[in-house]
């Protein structure tokens, strides 16, 4: 049954490259050239996990055609964009903020190393980061969505005489991803760059080739310094195996409609509010998911695991059309010119390759729409006018 998913996903990829002019960026390539990679690596690479079910089969099937056909669908579609530019006072703003809150990183840090939770620094970094250590955890601070706006704006506009104005908040971006240990944040900085030098024509695909390696060689770096010994070549296998498959098992010991409460995952952030206003007695449900051992020690289970787990096989159906009109539309903004829209997709370009590993769309929506606002203010403001006579 594998042979026929990459034989599936081959065939969207090459429709949804053709149909996009050609564009790798297209959320339907994405889409199913990541599913491409991890299901043949699946076969290429050693491991001792089960061949997937009838279940994963028919799921990433009708996940991966809803998401194909409803972006196809949406770029197709004309339509008006805010073409305004960010105003040049908010990004300002913007970087004196980022300059300001770089401290607080800081201070976090040296708690972190100070805390003693392990005899190693790197995992005193990495426990404290989510919430093991002594200090408060690092779950996406507002200040790191600003830094994360401000410079991929700078980098829109940027120029060579001003370059320290997207070097300062590429550094302090990176400079979490090093504190917290995490390598989501380092590959959600590189697949964030990659995108706004693709669309801007500044780099051509054989960089981006160059780039994944150095990427992945970084990964293999950082996992070293958590674990505290060098890898070797067994180790960096199973360190693809746990990353890059564990996901796809792991999702076949799921059970459809499991859910104890109506769209407790889908909808957590609504449970999350009227849980906190006194409305409902239902806490929401932990954003860090169960462990589970067999086949694989993991707590993923790819990015379909909300939508099978409340509303079973339409539920994938239903949300692969939704999430893939959101991709198809916001790609053709792009496509029309808007510079807003632009920002958006390469934030979200990392949500979509991720959707191997997890949802990070509707379970971190909180974040999304707090991203999305910080990033529309600039324009806003240039758009009407607001901070000028």
């Amino acid at each position: 049954m594998i042979y026929s998913l990459i034989i599936l996903m081959f065939g969207l990829m090459i429709l949804g490259f053709i149909c996009s002019d050609q564009n790798i960026l297209a959320p339907s390539v994405i889409t199913s050239g990541v599913w491409l990679i991890c299901l043949s690596l699946f076969l290429l690479l050693r491991h001792n996990l089960p061949q997937y079910s009838s279940q994963f089969v028919n799921c990433l099937s009708i996940w991966a055609i809803g998401i194909t056909l409803s972006s196809l669908l949406l770029q197709s579609t004309s339509f008006k964009v805010m073409n305004s530019h960010a105003s040049m006072t908010m990004r300002d703003i913007y970087l004196l903020i980022s300059i300001l809150t770089f401290p607080l990183l800081l201070l976090w840090a040296y708690n972190a190393l100070r805390s003693g939770v392990t005899d190693s620094w790197t995992m005193n970094l990495r426990m404290t980061a989510i919430g093991r250590g002594v200090d408060k955890d690092m779950y996406d601070p507002i200040y790191l969505l600003i830094w994360e706006v401000s410079y991929g704006i700078e980098l829109m506009y940027f120029e060579k005489k001003k370059w320290w104005r997207c070097a300062l908040p590429a550094l302090f971006f990176l400079s979490y991803a090093f504190f917290t240990m995490s390598k989501t944040y380092i590959l959600s900085f590189f697949v964030f760059t990659v995108t706004f030098l693709l669309f801007k024509h500044k780099i051509k695909v054989w960089h981006l080739i160059l780039g994944v390696v150095g990427v992945l060689v970084l990964f293999v770096l950082m996992q070293s310094l958590r674990e505290s010994y060098e890898m070797d070549n067994s180790d960096k296998n199973d360190f693809l195996v746990l990353y890059l498959l564990s996901s796809m098992s792991a999702f076949d010991t799921l059970q459809p409609h499991s859910a104890v409460h109506w769209g407790e995952n889908v909808f957590r952030v609504f449970y999350a509010i009227f849980y906190k206003l006194g409305l409902s007695d239902v806490e929401p449900i932990n954003t860090i998911l169960p462990f589970i051992h067999h086949p694989i020690v993991t707590n993923t289970y790819t990015g379909m695991y909300p939508f099978f787990v409340d509303f079973g096989y339409w539920g994938i159906g239903v949300f692969a059309w939704i999430v893939g009109c959101f991709y198809g539309f916001l790609f053709r903004a792009v496509q029309l010119g808007s510079k807003y829209a632009l920002l958006l997709y390469a934030y979200f370009a990392h949500i979509i390759l991720m959707q191997y590993v997890g949802d990070m769309f509707f379970t971190n929506i909180a974040g999304v729409i707090k991203f999305a606002l910080i990033a529309l203010l600039p324009f806003l403001v240039e758009k009407y006018q607001l901070l000028y006579k």
